[in-house]
């Protein structure tokens, strides 16, 4: 684990114009890269695949993972920042992107918003209902399927923020990445531990 660098004060998002501000102006970004990078920026220091991000920013429209590094290499651009020596954006080699700085906002803290699971109550009570059966000591895997782009990753994000406030529960998040050749089977459920060795009661999971 390394420390990781801060954006400096005169770099910051606002969300409400989706505008970039850079020492002391503005840089107008297109509606698909501002959300390419407000997914980023909340989801900090987690690998995210380009798969992932298809789904979270081009849902139900058939995009190549050329177009993602077009709006990547924009970003950076629109950034300063240096694909050798990343303060923002990092490349994953053949795993994705990881948003490794710290944004500063001038609007309301950055959130998906909540229509984004308009028609899932029943999918969200269901999954609700599984974990009270895990707090009551039914031990239990849940699987989630469903074609591309019909907001699998969207649902369990709202679940996962429906959770955030409880001191009892433990959130980790792994990324399963199709690879080929040799590599670590368990590489998700090891990110998802590190991930937990990073939060602010790191010290007490490790121990």
């Amino acid at each position: 684990m390394t420390n990781q660098p801060r954006l400096p004060p005169n770099v910051w998002l606002d969300v409400m114009s989706a505008k970039l501000h850079k020492d002391n102006g503005e840089i107008v970004l297109t509606p698909r890269a501002f959300a390419l990078l407000q997914y980023l920026v909340t989801h900090p220091n987690q690998i995210l695949s380009t798969a992932e991000l298809l789904e979270a920013v081009w849902p139900n429209r058939y995009v190549n993972d050329t177009e993602v590094r077009h709006y990547i290499r924009d970003l950076r651009k629109a950034l300063g920042d240096n694909i050798k020596a990343p303060r923002f954006i990092e490349t994953v080699h053949g795993k994705g992107y990881r948003f490794i700085g710290t944004l500063a906002l001038q609007s309301p803290a950055l959130q998906i918003p909540s229509t984004t699971t308009i028609g899932r109550h029943e999918e969200l009570t269901q999954l609700k209902d599984w974990l009270t059966r895990s707090l009551n000591g039914k031990c239990q895997v849940v699987l989630m399927i469903g074609e591309p782009g019909v907001g699998k990753t969207t649902l369990m994000k709202a679940f996962m923020r429906s959770l955030s406030e409880r001191e009892d529960i433990r959130l980790a998040c792994g990324q399963c990445v199709e690879s080929y050749g040799q590599g670590e089977p368990f590489m998700p459920v090891l990110a998802a531990l590190e991930g937990l060795c990073r939060i602010a009661s790191g010290a007490e999971v490790m121990a």
